[in-house]
């Protein structure tokens, strides 16, 4: 496997339209290096910048052997996080929708039961946030991923949405137009 800074190595720079293909650039190099799946894990987190590096190794599957456990867990939110951030980025700039706003269409995008979940997560480790105001969406993303991260962890099913609920109840939020 190529060193991290080499030109060769596989790069990912962060665009969720980048993530297959970093996937699919990790799995055939991995392969013909004949990585087992847990060094395949290993290696794609040496290849990531800082941001992603430490987002990722949270995952319970990041100290496993189960590769395709681990781009699942990766994925998971990923999806609905990018396309919603591609419609905000565009919105956002035009006025016709506020960060305030913007942040509290993320957040209500989650079905109810994770909502409640991620509101007691957000409470206890923000303790000064005020109620009244709608949670960052930078918050909001990272106790979502601890927390769906945990689920994988979790023997109790049901614990938490499972990726399929998660996704198909965040997939298409609602946008209030002016």
């Amino acid at each position: 496997m190529p060193a991290p800074q080499d030109r060769s190595a596989p790069k990912f720079d962060g665009h969720p339209l980048s993530l297959k293909q970093f996937f699919d650039e990790m799995d055939t190099l991995a392969n013909a290096c004949q990585l087992t799946p847990e060094e395949k894990i290993q290696h794609t987190l040496q290849y990531l910048e800082w941001k992603e590096y430490e987002t990722w190794r949270s995952h319970p599957s990041a100290a496993g052997q189960d590769w395709e456990a681990f781009k699942n867990d990766i994925l998971i939110l990923r999806e609905y996080y990018w396309n919603f951030i591609t419609i905000v980025d565009w919105l956002l700039p035009k006025g016709e929708i506020s960060r305030r706003e913007r942040d509290q269409i993320f957040f209500s995008g989650f079905n109810t039961g994770f909502r409640e979940k991620l509101t007691a997560h957000l409470t206890l480790k923000h303790l000064d946030h005020p109620l009244h105001k709608p949670w960052p969406i930078k918050d909001v993303h990272t106790a979502a991923n601890f927390l769906l991260a945990s689920n994988s962890a979790s023997n109790e099913p049901g614990a938490f949405p499972t990726s399929s609920q998660t996704h198909s109840n965040v997939a298409a939020p609602s946008i209030p137009s002016n």
